[in-house]
């Protein structure tokens, strides 16, 4: 599955974020794509900054497919160190590179291609190992190639974990596996409020916001297990369904361990343990009333979130 990209930028405030705010839930989900992209059935992307009423950072980043959350600029500290020079890849180990890791010869110096490559808590940016002003747990990213938003850096999640110390931030953030698909695959509603009041509504909290009153939920369920006695609450007039016949193909992520995926075609250790399987043999299935997904539907994510989310 590959990603398109859709830019929005709304309102974005001048304030920025306090520390506290930095990956807290924020903003609102877009609805519809506003340009249609052509081409087969394209998977879009939504990156955004928009400004944010209830948050203190007015500063609410859409990406990745990811809930929107809190965020603030940020910049990057210079190399710790003049680049090594080299004649092989070979060369290029140590330093600013992780244990086990190597970097690239690329005409006589060292330089990385990927934040993996990096020792931590740095990561690759103009083919250097570089810190950044940010907390334990994100990294100062660009999140946009092209459109408004390109050159700008944001403290955004780090990526790379595979455990919680990775993070960096014991009791505060923790390593979480994602996947990510296109929403229009798990059928998400568009759900509004019976009579513009539901005093259970909050029990559909983890669902995404998508307007005042209005948020995504799976069919008749909610999406937490601790909020399964909301089910049938009643807070539902309507649910139009997003798929099928759905027309905003749009990226969204889920915790993997949701979605009961399997690699059929992989190996018995990535059988085992699905962050080995590839994403092009992984086959998920999360209504098992449903048939299975087409293998590669789901791309696989581990992100660095808060704890307490």
């Amino acid at each position: 599955m590959r990603a398109s990209t859709l830019w929005l930028i709304t309102g974005v405030g001048l304030m920025a974020c306090e520390e506290d705010d930095l990956g807290q839930p924020c903003g609102t989900e877009p609805t519809a794509v506003e340009d249609p992209i052509g081409g087969e059935v394209p998977v879009v992307e939504v990156v955004r900054v928009q400004r944010d009423g209830e948050c203190d950072s007015f500063q609410c980043l859409s990406h990745r497919g990811l809930t929107p959350y809190c965020t603030r600029e940020c910049e990057l500290e210079a190399p710790a160190a003049e680049p090594k020079s080299c004649t092989t890849d070979a060369d290029c180990t140590g330093g600013e590179f992780g244990s086990g890791q190597s970097g690239h010869c690329i005409e006589g110096t060292c330089e990385c291609e990927e934040d993996a490559e990096c020792r931590s808590p740095l990561h690759c940016a103009g083919g250097h190992c570089r810190d950044d002003d940010c907390p334990a747990g994100y990294w100062c990213k660009t999140v946009q190639e092209v459109g408004p938003l390109t050159g700008n850096r944001y403290c955004v999640f780090s990526d790379t974990c595979t455990r919680n110390a990775d993070c960096e931030a014991f009791g505060v953030m923790e390593c979480r596996r994602l996947g990510c698909f296109d929403a229009c695959l798990r059928g998400f509603s568009a759900c509004a409020a019976k009579g513009g009041t539901c005093a259970d509504l909050d029990c559909y909290e983890p669902c995404p916001l998508v307007a005042p009153g209005v948020r995504y939920c799976p069919g008749p369920y909610t999406v937490s297990d601790d909020a399964a006695q909301c089910a049938d609450a009643g807070c539902f007039e309507e649910c139009t369904p997003l798929g099928p016949g759905c027309e905003f193909h749009r990226l969204i992520c889920e915790p993997l361990a949701r979605l009961n995926c399997q690699c059929p075609g992989g190996t018995a250790d990535q059988a085992a343990d699905l962050q080995a399987c590839p994403d092009e043999a992984l086959v998920c299935q999360p209504d098992t009333t449903a048939q299975p997904w087409d293998a590669g539907a789901v791309e696989k994510l581990s992100v660095c979130q808060p704890e307490d989310l």
